[in-house]
C-alpha cells in the first residue's frame, strides 16, 4: 500500500515540476512580438511548418522505436517518451553531448535493457542520425 501512494507521490511531483518548469518558460517568451511575426507568415508557410514539425517528431520517436525493438517490445509511447526526455535534457544542459550522455541510462531505466546494451543502442542511433543528417544536408546543398 504503501508503494503505491509514494508512486502517486512521484507521479504528482513530476507533474508539479512539470508545470512549474511549463510556467517559466511561457513566462519568458516574447508573445506580442511572437503574434506579430506570425501575422505577417503566409498560411501555407505556417501548414507547411506544422508538418515538417510534426513529421520531424514523429520520425524521431520511430528511429527509437525500431532500433530499441530490435532487443526488446516496446510501445511506441515509451520511444517517444524516451525521445522526449533525451531532448529536454539537450535544451537544459548546453552541449548536445548531455543528451547522448543521458540516453543510455534513460534506455536502461524505461525498459530494463542492461546499460551495455543501452550504450550500443544509443551508439546505432546516433550513426544513423548521423547518415540521416548528412543525406538531408546532402539534398538541401544539390
Amino acid at each position: 500500500m504503501k508503494k503505491s501512494h509514494r508512486s502517486r507521490g512521484k507521479q504528482l511531483f513530476r507533474y508539479f515540476l512539470a508545470a512549474i518548469v511549463l510556467f517559466y518558460v511561457v513566462s519568458q517568451g516574447q508573445w506580442e512580438e511572437s503574434l506579430k511575426t506570425l501575422a505577417n507568415v503566409s498560411f501555407y508557410t505556417l501548414v507547411l511548418l506544422f508538418v515538417f514539425v510534426v513529421g520531424g517528431l514523429l520520425f524521431r520517436f520511430l528511429r527509437w522505436y525500431a532500433i530499441i525493438r530490435l532487443e526488446t517490445p516496446i510501445q511506441f509511447r515509451t520511444a517517444a517518451e524516451i525521445d522526449l526526455i533525451i531532448n529536454f535534457v539537450n535544451q537544459l544542459l548546453p552541449s548536445r553531448l548531455s543528451g547522448s550522455a543521458a540516453a543510455p541510462l534513460v534506455i536502461s531505466q524505461r525498459t530494463g535493457i542492461s546499460m551495455g546494451t543501452s550504450i550500443g543502442i544509443t551508439g546505432i542511433s546516433t550513426a544513423l542520425y548521423a547518415v540521416i543528417y548528412a543525406i538531408v544536408g546532402g539534398i538541401g546543398i544539390i
